[in-house]
């Protein structure tokens, strides 16, 4: 060890060399790593849909339901499984625990084991969806008819493919018309023609249709239809009795009126609106920031040369808000260095702080090195990773820096100095590094969910505190027998040490009125933070957004919940902190973060996303007081949500069965009532679906005298 501490002083130059290129390097990664908001998550549950024809949601819940679930529940990582049944098709909603190591792996598994059962009957289609990603960016276009919306939408779509960074683009809409043809029955007697002949008779005519082949000179020449109606015109003009010599040819339009009628089932709107969506995914490991101004610019220039009826206005921009992020942290971090460079200063002066406070950009930037080396982004959580490092590493600098100094001041030449005080302090600071490391590497071995969340932060400070190990056995002595010089005897300071060494005597004299010091400030300490303080597993996200959940009478059809929905966005627009807001009639809006909850696509139910300038706290403080006013709106259950770094999951949920439906329904209802009075609830809602069926059998003899 000594060659090599005699190598380490001899090429002191080489050493702070090396350093000075670890810090360049530093930079250049910062400029050239991936910044984005928060780490790769892997949502904690999946949805596995499957498709019966003629089976009834009854037959479904005996034949297929249970065994199904029984395949699932047989995972020891599945925390619950909700089923919902319908006519012909299955929904089955699946939630893992949060330690769960992999979500993706095991929802295949458990589709596989799935898809290998038999059934006493065909299953048509089955899917799975466990990626639940969510857009980085969101536009809504409104303004005009819903046919230029859509119109520009698609262009906007393709104008942005354009762009290298973005991986997909997607068109919400709810919006859907259905052509009706009401046919003259009488009409189609008079030629002895059924509705049969007449359905298959368009039906032939919307579909390209191979219809034979001839055969010339050996060979084989396929046959299809001249020509497939692609306009509701030529659809009209479509020949139903061709002309002979007695009669001029019949056209659909004179057996039939033509009529567009909107059959959507949910309504998107933007500040009540009607709108159409476009969400853009960028592609992995980019630099949001460094998309901002692209995306940005592309926006405003189709904005400016396409739309003239039609507005655009952002919901989502991840890219300005990561930035935004990004500088915040590091705002904090800066703040941190100042606060460790005043404290440094005051404890041990100037030349000796100078000399600690030159390794804290050394390390940062050297782990954000580490980071872009081994494929990591550099997101909040990682720079939260760094900000608990700081006051942490200097530690290691401030032993040695101090160990050199006090050589220095016992009259020790300053390369010896710097090699006393490593040997003195290698083994009890690669101690104390290795044992704080270790409370980390605790904390970066949680699994699930919540280690993803997290796992950069303490893995950043371990690199921190290694790097700082290692500066602190290399840089430091070298920097410490270079620039220290040997201080001036002051009597002040042998009066502090007289003082430290009065109070040692003290406490060793006492040892039982410290120890019941110790235990009293640890009960209390405790008390603090388990019974007063809110126990939270997941903070909240920092955007300034909430969102409205609305849930109203099980009647209510779209136009009385848009009402519902109109009544609250009044309370809404009242705010002056309102930026702007979407909403979705009749259903959920598509997933604009991961913590928000899924909901029923029903007319009675709507979703109201909005945009603020509230800080944090004001924000918190808004949607309690919201909440509260909410509550005097009638017919109708509302909630109101914050985003959170959480999964959509309750943190309690109760399961009912029964097979008497109105015994489940009013035992349902009455444990909810219960529920909702206890003071720590502050919302509580069913997911029971219930619905009437009416089964219509024709009398195919009527039918036959009626058209033949």
């Amino acid at each position: 060890m000594n060659k090599l501490l005699d190598q380490l002083l001899t090429r002191r130059k080489t050493i702070i060399l090396l350093f000075i290129f670890i810090l360049g390097y530093g930079i250049f990664s910062y400029i050239k790593i991936p910044k984005q908001d928060m780490p790769s998550l892997s949502t904690p549950y999946m949805a596995i849909g499957i498709t019966v024809p003629s089976l009834t949601a009854e037959e479904l819940e005996a034949m297929l339901a249970s065994d199904i679930e029984d395949v699932i529940l047989t995972y020891s990582d599945v925390e619950s499984v909700d089923t919902t049944l319908y006519d012909s098709y299955a929904l089955f909603v699946v939630t893992y625990s949060f330690s769960t190591k992999d979500p993706a792996q095991l929802s295949e598994e458990i589709y596989q084991k799935i898809n290998a059962l038999e059934f006493p009957f065909t299953i048509a289609h089955m899917t799975i969806s466990y990626d639940f990603e969510t857009p980085h960016a969101v536009y809504a276009l409104h303004g005009g008819t819903h046919e230029a919306r859509l119109q520009k939408a698609s262009a906007l779509k393709n104008n942005l493919l354009l762009i290298d960074e973005i991986k997909r683009a997607e068109i919400h809409t709810p919006k859907q018309e259905e052509l009706y043809i009401m046919v003259d029955t009488d009409m189609l007697a008079q030629f002895d023609i059924t509705m049969i002949d007449l359905y298959q008779l368009i039906q032939a005519n919307l579909v390209d249709m191979p219809i034979g082949f001839v055969i010339i000179d050996g060979h084989q020449i396929a046959l299809s239809t001249e020509k497939i109606i692609e306009t509701i015109d030529e659809l009209k003009s479509m020949v139903v009795i061709p002309a002979t010599t007695s009669i001029s040819e019949v056209t659909l339009s004179e057996f039939a009126m033509f009529n567009i009628v909107d059959t959507s089932r949910k309504i998107y709107q933007f500040e009540g609106e009607e709108a159409v969506f476009v969400s853009v995914f960028f592609n992995d490991n980019i630099d949001f920031t460094k998309l901002s101004d692209t995306l940005s610019s592309n926006v405003s220039a189709f904005e400016q040369t396409q739309l003239t009826t039609t507005s655009i206005e952002e919901i989502v921009f991840l890219p300005d808000y990561v930035n935004e992020q990004i500088n915040s942290v590091f705002y904090s971090l800066l703040i941190a260095i100042g606060v460790v460079m005043v404290v440094v200063f005051f404890g041990i002066g100037l030349r000796n702080s100078m000399l600690i406070i030159l390794t804290i950009p050394i390390v940062i930037f050297g782990v954000i090195a580490l980071l872009y080396l081994l494929d990591y982004e550099l997101q909040k959580i990682s720079i939260v990773g760094l900000i608990v490092a700081i006051g942490i590493l200097v530690d290691n600098s401030i032993v040695i820096t101090e160990s050199v100094k006090r050589h220095i001041d016992a009259h020790k030449p300053p390369e010896e100095a710097a090699l006393l005080s490593i040997k003195e302090n290698f083994l009890p600071v690669l101690t104390s590094t290795l044992t704080t490391i270790a409370a980390f590497v605790a904390i970066l071995m949680l699994p699930g969910f919540l280690g993803e969340i997290i796992s950069t932060m303490p893995l950043t400070v371990i690199f921190a505190l290694s790097l700082s190990f290692i500066i602190s056995m290399t840089l430091s002595p070298i920097l410490g027998c270079i620039f220290l010089k040997p201080s001036k005897p002051k009597k002040s300071k042998k009066i502090n040490e007289k003082n430290i060494k009065q109070m040692i005597r003290f406490t060793v004299k006492y040892p039982v009125l410290w120890i019941i010091i110790s235990i009293t400030l640890l009960v209390g300490s405790a008390y603090l933070a388990f019974i007063t303080q809110e126990i939270d597993l997941y903070p909240n996200d920092e955007r300034a957004v909430y969102y409205i959940d609305i849930e109203a009478d099980i009647t209510s059809d779209l136009t009385e919940t848009a009402a519902i929905v109109a009544e609250v966005t009044e309370q809404i627009k009242a705010s002056d902190k309102t930026v702007n807001y979407i909403s979705s009639i009749g259903g959920n809006l598509m997933d604009l973060h991961f913590s928000t909850q899924q909901i029923k696509e029903r007319p009675n139910i709507a979703r109201i996303y909005v945009n603020t300038t509230f800080e944090e706290a004001e924000l918190m403080q808004f949607v309690e007081a919201l909440q509260h006013e909410l509550q005097a709106i009638d017919n109708a259950k509302i909630r109101v949500h914050t985003l959170e770094l959480s999964p959509p999951v309750p943190p309690l949920r109760l399961t009912l069965t029964s097979s008497n439906q109105a015994e489940l329904s009013n035992t349902t209802n009455a444990l909810l009532s219960k529920i909702e009075t206890i003071d720590y609830v502050t919302y509580a809602t069913t997911s029971s679906e219930e619905g009437m069926k009416v089964i219509v059998t024709y009398n195919q003899d009527t039918l036959n005298m009626r058209y033949h």
